[in-house]
């Protein structure tokens, strides 16, 4: 998913093997935010927090980018799941 400004917010933790694949992600996901487990992880050096979406065991989204903070990954992982409820796909791919 992407901002206004064309920067990632986040992504699938899986590749899709076509179009159709996909959009049924993106209506699963949509479908389960209002009951995700916002987890954040650090990883790498320097640290490097991540957040992460989960749902009945399973990752739904991954943050696209490190924070040098857990308190800026969980914003972000707060934002990403309250923007991705009203967002709208582009007309070149979402029918």
């Amino acid at each position: 998913m992407l901002a206004a400004n064309n920067r990632s917010l986040g992504q699938s933790p899986t590749l899709f093997s076509d179009v159709e694949e996909c959009l049924d992600g993106m209506r699963l996901l949509r479908r389960r935010l209002p009951e995700v487990e916002i987890v954040t992880k650090c990883s790498g050096r320097p640290q490097q927090w991540t957040w992460h979406l989960h749902y009945d065991g399973a990752e739904l989204a991954v943050s696209s980018r490190g924070y040098q903070r857990r308190i800026r990954a969980r914003y972000a992982g707060v934002s990403f799941s309250q923007l991705a409820l009203v967002a709208y796909g582009s007309p070149c791919v979402v029918p």
